[in-house]
């Protein structure tokens, strides 16, 4: 049985369908997006600062942690109810089109935290995967995700979860491994770095 929640989510798809003329003609990959638009929002301004931003995020990243959500290997009860009933190639057709959005930007700001969080990302060598100045164009490793940016509170969190063990990591346990060695202080100024991007 499908709950209220995800019941809400395709009763809301339904009706922004409707209101779609068909001059706009959008692709299959932007009319299955608006699924997403309740929570992620079109324009990255979602005001839950838990809610991680997608548009502008490298589309094989998205699609590999939506099929995460999907088959259980990452948890939330809510992205399982919406992924139900989507297919796989649906699930990148939406990636697609977060993907070809202008990239994520941060709140630009300049404080005594997020200096510290600079000289631990340097310090830890995060730019080797995650580009300098969190710009993957400037990453030695392809296929990190798009960090700059984010939200400060989702990347403490996705952070401490990836220490813990909560949330899965890459293949070869590298975020693990270098968050091990971080305290939340460090953690914390990493995330206001970050977001200021």
């Amino acid at each position: 049985m499908k709950s209220a929640t995800y019941t809400g989510l395709c009763i809301t798809f339904f009706v922004i369908s409707l209101n779609v003329t068909g001059a706009e003609k959008l692709s299959e990959g932007d009319k299955m997006a608006r699924l997403c638009f309740e929570c992620h929002t079109a324009d990255n301004n979602n005001p839950d600062p838990l809610i991680p931003k997608l548009i502008g995020q490298d589309v094989d990243y998205l699609v590999n942690q939506t099929l995460d959500y999907k088959s259980g290997r990452r948890i939330s009860t809510l992205m399982a109810d919406v992924l139900e009933n989507v297919k796989t190639k649906d699930i990148r057709a939406i990636s697609e089109y977060f993907a070809s959005r202008p990239a994520m930007t941060g709140t630009k700001k300049e404080t005594e935290l997020g200096k510290k969080g600079k000289d631990v990302y340097l310090s830890r060598n995060c730019h080797f995967c995650h580009g300098l100045d969190a710009d993957p164009a400037t990453a030695y490793i392809d296929g990190a995700p798009l960090i700059k940016g984010q939200n400060k509170e989702y990347m403490y969190k996705t952070m401490k979860d990836m220490q813990t063990g909560k949330r899965p990591v890459d293949i070869f346990n590298l975020m693990q491994i270098v968050l091990l060695k971080l305290t939340d202080d460090e953690i914390e100024a990493l995330s206001e770095y970050i977001s200021s991007l």
